[in-house]
């Protein structure tokens, strides 16, 4: 009985105690340290804040960039590319004029008249202006430059081979001929082609300049749809977070982007409007040039074809028909159209002479013999024809500048006007979501 009462007193307060100490609580319960790994209100308000800003001005730099892309597009399309296009084409119609005529004036007789002397040498310099201001222009673009710089160093051999021509056919030397032709192979077979390699390659830079400003604005959609997942996240954390349905920051900030999206992509329609436009008038500059170009090779043919008399198997007369079917005639106005039927007659009429034999008569109808070579000839009409086609170009050249300046008109002043629209709208929500944070202070 006694040694029962010990154990039971032991168990009770002594040291043989076998149940152990309480358990303590822990310091850092579970929810507790949920709770202070949230953030507070303050803090989640300027999240919100900074989202918001972000999210305004991503949408106004990407307005801005857009339109100033695509004005700077617009600008070099048609002030640098379609400039440069005319220039190097300007340079090819003189050099396959200068070819033409030169062909042409051995044709009249030892002593070609005056105005054939003055239109080759008018055509010789002013395709040494032409080179001169392409190859400034284009002296950042090593391949064009290239082959500029061939044409600059094959131009002096063609005229020499010119000179020795002309200064042979004054003795009726028959070597004359042969002359021509290694300087009009120089000319087409080299010079000319370089000279159209460069072209097509501006064209296309022209070409690729004007698609860029008529292209979809692709990048302000995806910026304004970004922006606006992200301030349908913010207005959720403000609602919460104040105990307000609105934020009148945030309302005019959107308010404020809506408006220069929708600036931004009516500036953007209206510029590809007339981008569109200006590219189908370039297309038309474009076949003007190219059907001129044609009209002076297919005369250079046709000059050399009565110079070699047969002498080359047909081939100056099959690149004749082939340049001459170059020029589009579908493309014609009234005046160009019956010129151009006139002169096809007129050629004609020339290979029948020169197939039956009778040169003399093919050089009549070509151009006349000696000075007193007849208005009412080839070489007169391709002359008319020739300005049939300037008044066309003219008339499609002033089209088309006034549509590439509508369309760069309608992008300069989306620079700014989605910089400050940006800046605004992000202002506005800033002052908005401050006023709340200024409830913490």
């Amino acid at each position: 009985m006694a040694t029962t009462t010990a154990n039971v007193s032991a168990g009770i307060g002594g040291t043989g105690s076998s149940i152990g100490p309480a358990a303590q609580p822990d310091p850092d319960p579970p929810q507790a340290v949920k709770g202070r790994r949230r953030l507070t209100t303050p803090a989640r308000l300027w999240v919100a804040l900074t989202a918001a800003v972000v999210a305004f001005l991503g949408i106004g730099g990407a307005c801005a960039g857009t339109l100033a892309a695509r004005q700077a597009a617009e600008t070099n399309a048609a002030g640098t590319s379609e400039r440069l296009v005319q220039n190097v084409n300007e340079l090819y119609h003189a050099l396959a004029e200068a070819d033409a005529t030169a062909a042409t004036a051995l044709l009249v007789g030892p002593v070609p008249p005056t105005r054939l002397i003055d239109l080759y040498n008018s055509d010789i310099n002013q395709a040494v202006a032409a080179l001169s201001t392409a190859s400034r222009e284009l002296a950042g673009d090593s391949t064009a430059s290239a082959q500029l710089s061939e044409v600059a160093g094959q131009l002096p051999i063609y005229t020499a081979y010119i000179a020795t021509a002309q200064a042979n056919n004054r003795f009726s030397f028959s070597v004359s001929g042969g002359y021509l032709h290694e300087a009009s192979k120089l000319m087409q077979s080299q010079i000319l082609h370089e000279v159209r390699t460069v072209a097509d390659e501006q064209s296309a830079a022209q070409r690729s300049g004007q698609s860029d400003v008529s292209g979809f604005p692709i990048w302000i959609l995806v910026a304004a749809v970004l922006a606006a997942v992200v301030l349908v996240l913010v207005g959720r954390e403000l609602s919460r977070s104040t105990r307000r349905r609105f934020n009148s920051g945030i309302v005019v900030g959107a308010a404020i982007a809506l408006f220069v999206v929708f600036w931004s992509l009516g500036a953007t329609s209206s510029a590809g409007n007339a981008a569109n436009r200006a590219q189908a008038d370039f297309d038309k500059v474009a076949t003007t040039l190219w059907d001129r170009d044609s009209l002076a090779l297919a005369d250079s043919f046709q000059s050399l074809t009565l110079v070699d008399r047969g002498a080359d198997d047909g081939t100056d007369a099959q690149n004749q028909a082939k340049a001459l079917a170059g020029v589009n005639s579908a493309a014609l106005n009234g005046d160009a159209a019956a010129l151009y039927g006139k002169l096809k007659q007129q050629l004609a009429n020339v290979r029948s002479a020169s197939d039956k034999g009778d040169y003399y008569k093919a050089v009549d109808l070509i151009v006349g013999h000696d000075a007193k070579a007849s208005p009412d000839t080839a070489s007169a009409d391709a002359a008319d024809l020739d300005k049939a086609l300037v008044k066309t170009f003219n008339a499609d050249q002033a089209a088309y500048t006034s549509n590439a300046n509508a369309a760069e008109s309608a992008l300069s002043a989306g620079l700014w006007g989605g910089l400050i629209g940006g800046v605004l709208a992000a202002l506005a929500a800033a002052y908005g979501v401050n006023r709340r944070l200024a409830e913490y202070r």
